[in-house]
């Protein structure tokens, strides 16, 4: 672990949110958010302003709630992954699935249309099967 909290792996990079204030649970009550690739973890940093704000309370409350995290924030897309939906005149959404206990970010874009593109859920789906080998 960095000394700015950052976990780094090969390849990965751990999630690095500041605790929230006046949280009553405990650190180990917590989920860890990693993402996956450098494709997802860039998305996220390109965000402006309030775009970048509210993803990152997004990716707060899947921290805080884990699997626990239901509609309007998150909601299932079936084969172990997930939508973190963040809602407004621009969408955004991020993929994710659970595994070795945390949440791993696949993939994150900007939704255009009301149903998520097939290439979007096609790249998806070949970052869970390289997470999974």
């Amino acid at each position: 672990m960095s000394a700015s909290g950052e976990l780094s792996l090969t390849g990965q990079v751990a999630l690095s949110l500041p605790p929230k204030s006046q949280s009553s649970t405990t650190s180990a009550g917590k989920m860890q958010v990693i993402f996956f690739n450098k494709k997802a973890e860039k998305f996220f940093q390109s965000l402006k302003e309030p775009l970048g704000t509210r993803a990152d309370r997004s990716l707060h409350l899947l921290k805080e709630y884990g699997n626990n995290l239901r509609m309007p924030y998150s909601k299932p897309l079936g084969g172990e992954l997930f939508e973190l939906r963040i809602v407004g005149s621009t969408h955004i959404r991020f993929i994710y699935t659970f595994h070795n206990d945390s949440a791993w970010i696949l993939h994150g874009f900007i939704k255009k249309t009301n149903k998520i593109p097939r290439a979007e859920i096609s790249y998806t789906q070949k970052q869970l099967r390289l997470l999974l080998q």
